[in-house]
């Protein structure tokens, strides 16, 4: 790697030399090939796998619209959040493999 890091900034390479250089080999095989229709695809996976066609009629039907915009006002705020920070993460350290090794890596090898 260059001695500025990845944005100019000499203090980024300095986080994590030692792991970094034990998981990311220089040719590690990472091709950036998802296309804009992919990342649209998994969204729309992902919102049909949470139930949302289902279960928002038991919802409305118990708490009200009120209730049911303000709950998934809250949860899609945190998903947001969590979402933003694997990106961040998938971004800085480019391994090959599942988000678990970025969890492995920085909460607990467990």
């Amino acid at each position: 790697m260059e001695p500025g890091g990845r944005n100019g900034n000499p203090k980024a390479n300095e986080a994590g030399n030692g792991m970094e250089s034990a998981l990311v080999a220089e040719d590690s095989g990472l091709k950036q090939t998802l296309k804009n229709r992919h990342i649209q695809m998994i969204a729309i996976g992902g919102v049909l796998g949470s139930d949302l066609f289902i279960g928002t009629g038991g919802l409305l039907a118990t708490g009200g619209p009120a209730s049911l915009l303000l709950g998934f006002i809250l949860i899609g705020t945190m998903l947001f959040n969590v979402v933003m920070t694997l990106s961040e993460m998938a971004v800085l350290y480019p391994i090959a493999g599942s988000f678990s090794i970025h969890s492995a890596r920085f909460i607990d090898p467990a």
